[in-house]
């Protein structure tokens, strides 16, 4: 009879900081990441391809205040990754308008910063080579959330459509053996994009959690399209402890991502 009436209140308050007003979620993580970049490069008549993998470290948080908003924070480091350091963050707002029982609207803002550095003397045929690339990605999105299911099984999906602008500076240089000087010159784009995307969740029984993403990206100057899909699955042992793992899928004109990370959530 203890060990029914400890499980029933250890449900009861883990049900209730699920349903809580505002909930925080802290997850570091630890995985791998791949990277196959392709690169077009003025002075080389070849394209650069370079594929790799590396270890990947992330600490992910988000605050929820239920109904009203979210926001949630990636920081994301790897190093020794096709000879680069990769630095990076992303973070996301969402406010809800016209929420209802089954239905709400969203409307968001994010950024997503990328630093990559490169040196080595590893490339063949170049020598001293050095790329650094720092990308700015902020982006708006407008969507609604539709709530299906019953108490113990809920989905919730949401169309959404947006606009992003990638804005990239750096520099690049290097040596070709029989060049009679060192290569040197800016690297500085600007691209804007359209965005349609669908977001899918699912909780079963209060304890386990599946998010899968869909966007898809149409370059408005060149018409060109790339995709970014993305999934978690959070299993919670108790009302603030679990585990997480997450996959990610980003494709760009010049390279593909692809990360699998797994950690620690606590709920708070």
């Amino acid at each position: 009879m203890k060990k029914v009436i400890v499980i029933f209140i250890v449900s009861l308050l883990f049900i209730s900081s699920i349903y809580a007003e505002k909930i925080r979620i802290v997850t570091p993580y630890l995985g791998t990441i791949n990277n196959d970049m392709s690169r077009s490069i003025e002075g080389y008549p070849n394209e650069l391809e370079l594929d790799d993998s590396s270890l990947f470290k992330g600490l992910y948080f988000q605050y929820i205040s239920t109904d009203k908003y979210q926001w949630n924070a990636f920081v994301y480091n790897s190093e020794d990754l096709n000879y680069s350091s990769l630095w990076g963050t992303h973070f996301i707002f969402d406010y809800y308008l016209g929420v209802k029982e089954n239905s709400k609207y969203v409307i968001g803002a994010g950024m997503e910063f990328l630093k990559m550095d490169t040196e080595t003397s590893e490339i063949v045929p170049f020598s001293n080579f050095g790329l650094s690339q720092n990308i700015y990605a902020p982006f708006l999105r407008g969507g609604k959330y539709f709530y299906l299911g019953d108490n113990n099984i809920k989905y919730s999906f949401m169309p959404w459509l947006g606009l992003e602008s990638d804005i990239i500076r750096g520099y690049i240089d290097f040596t070709i053996p029989g060049m009679p000087f060192p290569v040197s010159d800016d690297v500085d784009d600007d691209t804007f994009y359209a965005l349609a995307g669908l977001s899918f969740k699912a909780t079963f029984y209060h304890f386990i959690d599946l998010k899968l993403k869909y966007h898809y990206k149409v370059d408005l100057q060149e018409s060109d399209t790339y995709d970014v899909a993305s999934g978690m699955l959070n299993i919670y042992f108790n009302r603030s402890w679990g585990i997480s793992y997450r996959g990610k899928y980003i494709k760009s004109a010049e390279m593909e991502n692809i990360y699998h990370i797994g950690g620690i959530v606590y709920a708070f």
